[in-house]
């Protein structure tokens, strides 16, 4: 096992949002990221998506504005 120390990696993947009567919908594959892996916020306009994955940390923003 390597000592390098892993970086964190942004990358944005296709991301598929839809209004439902309920509210919204967010979909996007990300292989590797298990749900307690997960962590979802708003940020102004934005949805943030930080993700642990096993190839690393994975950063998605997209734009509602």
């Amino acid at each position: 096992m390597s000592d390098v120390p892993r970086q964190e990696e942004s990358v944005a993947p296709e991301v598929n949002i839809c209004e439902t009567s309920d509210g919204y919908v967010l979909e996007a594959e990300m292989p590797g990221v298990s749900k307690d892996g997960l962590e979802i916020s708003v940020e102004g306009t934005e949805i943030v998506i930080m993700a642990k994955a096993a190839i690393g940390t994975l950063r998605i923003r997209k734009d509602c504005g």
